[in-house]
């Protein structure tokens, strides 16, 4: 149970309003981030020049402007659930939070030298990580939600839960808050955020101090050390508090093709089904009697006699069904007379679709995707001669690299955040002050998203090996000086 979800006001001066925000406020190791690591900013063009004058179809919708921050999340959930996306996301989860032979996600790294010869403070530390991140956390079973959340939303906020009346048992859980509901106060001064708040009401917003907060009924304010969060690294140009998430870019090239996908579904009802061209003889008719006969035919064509049983009448209804009928038309002796033909639809509603391609590989781009992965082949289409990617069988694709190296920066932010919550939660248990702990001392890291480095020591090592056979035979080079040189061996 959460002893912080009633808290309004923090501190008063220097004095503690709360007994249990004792425990929070000298403990952990500070927030010492410079904005800089924050990400250098997203370019936005509706305000990056403020000559653009945009146009209303532009704003409304391609590009929309996002005023609140729930209207942003919203926008990037619809997107999210769309199915390419839902696909793309999936996948940078599931790379993300591969577990290991030993079924381990995180794992702990002593990085302080004094502190590795000390092996009782190692056995203390890795007993304290597995029981905070595997029994407490639960991160094996909840780290997928995290991560799915964090990229949807492009922010998290993990309540860190302690015993108010123990609080040397340390972080007991994490408290997913909705991110909805949250933010931060940001001081532009120090480049850093001094406290989180989360609001009760939607109509409550300009909250930009811990006095306001304090002062506003509607609003919870939360110490720094009691919010674990993470956010995606891209801010507002004009307004640093304003964050953007993972699917910030993907907005307007989804809601282009979105459209054109639209478009092409509804050219396809319209345009492609066949139609009839009745060739009317109406003789030597007067202009105006040709077009009542025509119209007369026309009626009789596409109208036929039914009976009604409510009414028990004979009734002339539109019979759709009437045009795959088969039509009898009188002919004169000279080969005059009424005739039907067709008009084929046009097919190439979805046999042109290099249009779709195009920002289909723009939505790919943007989401960091590699687009070698998609499979999209006509005729003598391709994936690769689509998208412009290509590889020979056994090289490693340029964009799969990028991608893993994406997907490690994002492991690298959730790192950081569990090792704040890890070395507060040492600090509860008294560790911290034991054994001199600071966020120096000790490192956490996730497994590597994905087999490629392995494929690259693979190809090294087989390159070495082919090198090695090639010139063991030949009786100018030294094997042992081969052995060292090719398979990395010494004199022992």
């Amino acid at each position: 149970m959460s002893i912080f979800g009633n808290i309004k006001n923090w501190f008063v001066k220097d004095e503690i309003v709360n007994e249990e925000l004792k425990q929070f406020k000298n403990v952990g190791v500070q927030n010492k981030r410079k904005e800089s690591e924050y990400g250098e900013g997203l370019e936005n063009p509706l305000m990056a020049s403020a000559g653009l004058i945009t146009h209303q179809f532009y704003d409304k919708y391609l590009y929309q402007r996002l005023d609140t921050k729930i209207k942003k999340i919203e926008e990037y959930r619809r997107i999210a659930s769309n199915a390419e996306i839902s696909d793309v996301i999936e996948d940078a989860v599931i790379e993300s939070t591969m577990a290991d032979k030993d079924d381990q996600i995180f794992k702990l790294v002593i990085r302080d030298q004094k502190l590795e010869k000390n092996k009782n403070a190692i056995k203390n530390l890795e007993n304290e990580f597995n029981e905070l991140v595997y029994n407490r956390l639960k991160l094996n079973s909840k780290v997928q939600n995290y991560f799915e959340d964090y990229l949807i939303d492009g922010e998290i906020y993990l309540e860190n839960i302690i015993d108010e009346n123990n609080s040397k048992r340390g972080i007991l859980y994490w408290k997913k808050l909705p991110t909805e509901t949250m933010d931060f106060i940001y001081n532009y001064e120090t480049g850093q955020i001094d406290a989180f708040i989360q609001y009760l009401r939607n109509s409550v917003s300009n909250i930009r101090s811990i006095e306001d907060a304090r002062a506003n009924k509607d609003v919870i304010l939360f110490d720094l050390n009691q919010i674990s969060y993470m956010n995606y690294g891209k801010f507002s140009p004009v307004d640093r508090t304003k964050t953007f998430g993972y699917l910030e870019k993907a907005r307007k090239p989804f809601n282009q093709l979105n459209m054109l996908e639209t478009s092409v579904i509804i050219y396809r009802l319209v345009r492609a089904p066949e139609r009839f061209v009745f060739t009317i003889d109406v003789g030597n008719m007067p202009r105006d009697k040709g077009m009542q006969f025509v119209e007369k035919m026309k009626q009789k064509l596409s109208t036929k006699e039914s009976f009604d049983p409510e009414t028990g009448l004979l009734k002339k209804a539109v019979n759709v069904m009437s045009i795959s009928e088969n039509f009898f038309l009188p002919t004169s002796s000279s080969g005059r007379g009424s005739q039907v033909t067709t008009i084929g639809g046009n097919p190439s509603g979805f046999a042109e679709l290099d249009d779709i391609y195009y920002f289909q590989k723009k939505l790919y781009k943007a989401l960091k995707y590699p687009i070698t992965r998609v499979q999209n082949t006509k005729e003598n289409r391709s994936a690769d001669s689509l998208f412009g990617g290509s590889s020979n069988f056994g090289e490693i694709p340029r964009d799969e690299v990028k991608w893993s190296v994406f997907l490690e920066s994002q492991q690298d932010k959730f790192c950081r955040m569990l090792l704040h919550t890890f070395i507060l939660h040492l600090d509860f248990k008294g560790f911290v002050k034991q054994y001199g702990l600071d966020e120096y001392s000790i490192s956490i890291s996730m497994n590597c998203p994905n087999s490629y480095k392995d494929q690259i020591e693979q190809k090294s090592l087989e390159t070495k090996f082919n090198n090695y056979n090639m010139l063991v035979n030949n009786q100018e080079f030294s094997k042992s000086y081969l052995m060292k040189r090719y398979l990395d061996m010494d004199d022992d």
